[in-house]
């Protein structure tokens, strides 16, 4: 088993550095408009709820002494110092990292959003990849995480300085996908104004990264091995075709 998992890793990444190697790089998506890129649509649970912590009841505010009152101050100015995504991971986390529970799969999807810090989309991109449960995993697939990461890794790859600058995050992302328990059918039906997430991974399949390449390789090996195999097909025929052209002009 573990000899054959091996040879299989082993095969997946070969592949990817042929593949990498034989066709053109694709680390930018060409003639993309933010405009017609809507937020994805995610699947509605349970009213959002925010969380804060608890108020100080007013009988406990009329008993604090000064030290309540400093510490009561020193606590504001700790909870003032973090993000408005820290703040917001801080209550639906444990102390690892993981989500508490299924039902805050929600909450961490809502602030799945490129307009954060790098920093911070690391952090939300670390919650998912950190769920501690197989039910939290499947909570975030029903609840449509697929489309939002989707529209992640398309932002990361606006343009060639941004595609260089959010590598570490479009490689965090696949490894998101990577965890989840998806299938054939939920890649293939994730999509946005533009594209579908299928065709999307056929593109990074073909990234200057040999992370990205990799990651992608073995997401297609095991949800779209046919379709991989085609597209290999495809891509050999065209790069011969490409080869026998230059030999004629030359």
């Amino acid at each position: 088993g573990g000899e054959a998992f091996a040879a299989a890793a082993a095969s997946a990444s070969a592949a990817a550095k042929a593949l990498a190697s034989a066709a053109e790089a694709v680390d930018v998506i060409k003639d993309y408009d933010p405009k017609v890129e809507p937020r994805p649509v995610l699947v509605e649970a349970p009213a959002y709820q925010q969380h804060r912590e608890p108020a100080a009841s007013s009988s406990r505010r009329a008993s604090s002494g000064g030290k309540k009152a400093k510490q009561q101050q020193q606590q504001q100015q700790q909870q003032r110092k973090l993000s408005e995504v820290e703040r917001m991971l801080k209550g639906v986390t444990t102390s690892s990292g993981g989500l508490k529970d299924p039902v805050y799969a929600l909450d961490v999807l809502r602030i799945m959003n490129a307009n954060y810090s790098r920093s911070e989309l690391s952090m939300i991109l670390d919650t998912v990849l950190r769920a501690p449960t197989k039910a939290i995993r499947e909570q975030f697939v029903k609840l449509n995480a697929l489309g939002a990461l989707m529209v992640l890794m398309n932002r990361f790859r606006r343009t060639q300085e941004e595609s260089k600058l959010f590598l570490p995050l479009l490689r965090k992302a696949l490894d998101v996908c990577l965890v989840l328990p998806l299938s054939k059918e939920t890649i293939c039906k994730t999509k946005t104004a533009k594209s579908t997430f299928d065709a999307v991974l056929f593109e990074l399949v073909r990234h200057s990264d040999q992370q990205v390449a990799e990651k992608v390789h073995r997401m297609c090996a095991k949800y779209l091995p046919e379709e991989l195999s085609k597209h290999n097909e495809d891509r050999r025929a065209s790069g011969l075709l490409a080869n026998a052209n230059h030999g004629r002009g030359g």
